[in-house]
This record gives structure tokens, C-alpha cells and sequence, in this order.
């Protein structure tokens, strides 16, 4: 949709829906699995690099794609592709099995599982704050750097202004 030049609204509101349900779950599937691929002497270690990468992306990135972006509207977009690419292809290279040893718990369905972690959060206050204090600010935080961009945009800056408003903004997590 971008190569071509038709980029609707809705076009970007379903890829940032998309692309934060999935950043949800391989936030979440990470952490997990990196307790099984480290002993548990290094996983502090370990959990600080893995921040610190994704941070470090945090910042790096959207320079790169106001760059990237001034060279070619869909070239961000197809470096994002490989990024995935390279992603897929380091968790195919993963030779370790990731999921519980089969003494660790009985096997319960999907459906299950969830309704038990929506119990869970619904009846503890302090979860319900946090599940709902979060979004909000997530949404705000989002809402936030789409107005930045705005404000950049009216002033005259281009894509790679942008995107180093951008990385200083991301700059605190790092």
C-alpha cells in the first residue's frame, strides 16, 4: 500500500494494532524462553543485554527509517521485512526445546490457560490498575510521539528529523 501511495488511515491503525499484538506476545514468548536458554546464574545478565538490544533498537531505529524514508517511501518498510526475516531465522537456529519439561505441569488447552490469567487479573485490584493503568498509558505515550511528529512535520522537518526525535525520546530507556 505505501509503494503504491494509498495509505489510508485505517491501513495504519490495523499495522499498529498488528504490530503491537505481536510485539505483546514475542515480548512476552522471549523473556520466557530466555530462561531456558541460560542458567539461572546468568539470567540477570542476560535479561540486562536483552534490554539494552531492544533499547538500543529503540534508538537506532527510527533514524534509520527517516533515512531510509527519504530515500524511498516503502524502504522502511522492506527493511522491516528483513529484520523479521533475520528474527525468524535466529528462532529456527534456537536447538533447544522451549516449552515446560513435560513434569512441570499438566497440559491444559489455550482457552484455558487464558481464562484463568483473565481470572487472575480481574480479581487482584492491583492487577486490574496495572492491565488498565498500562494501555492508557501506552496509548497516550503513542498518541504523544504521533503529536510530536505532527509539530515536527509543521515545522519543516522531514523524515529524518523525525526519526531523531524519535531516538532522543527513546534515548531515557536506554
Amino acid at each position: 500500500v505505501v509503494a503504491t501511495g494509498h495509505v489510508l488511515l485505517w491501513h495504519v491503525a490495523l499495522a499498529g494494532f498488528v504490530d503491537g499484538a505481536m510485539m505483546g506476545m514475542t515480548s512476552g514468548a522471549s523473556r520466557a524462553a530466555l530462561r531456558r536458554l541460560v542458567r539461572a546464574d546468568q539470567y540477570a545478565s542476560a535479561s540486562s543485554q536483552m534490554f539494552a538490544r531492544d533499547m538500543t533498537v529503540r534508538v537506532a531505529g527510527p533514524p534509520a527509517g527517516g533515512a531510509l524514508f527519504s530515500v524511498s517511501r516503502s524502504l522502511p518498510f522492506f527493511g522491516d521485512a528483513v529484520s523479521y526475516l533475520a528474527s525468524v531465522v535466529g528462532v529456527l537456529a534456537i536447538r533447544r526445546p522451549l516449552g515446560p519439561e513435560p513434569t512441570e505441569s499438566e497440559h491444559e488447552s489455550l482457552r484455558s490457560s487464558i481464562a484463568i490469567g483473565v481470572r487472575y487479573v480481574l480479581g487482584n485490584a492491583y492487577m486490574r490498575f496495572i492491565t488498565w493503568w498500562a494501555a492508557l498509558m501506552n496509548l497516550l505515550a503513542t498518541g504523544m510521539m504521533l503529536l510530536v511528529i505532527l509539530l515536527v512535520r509543521g515545522q519543516g522537518g522531514g523524515p529524518t528529523t523525525i526519526g531523531i526525535t524519535q531516538a532522543i525520546a527513546s534515548v531515557g530507556g536506554v
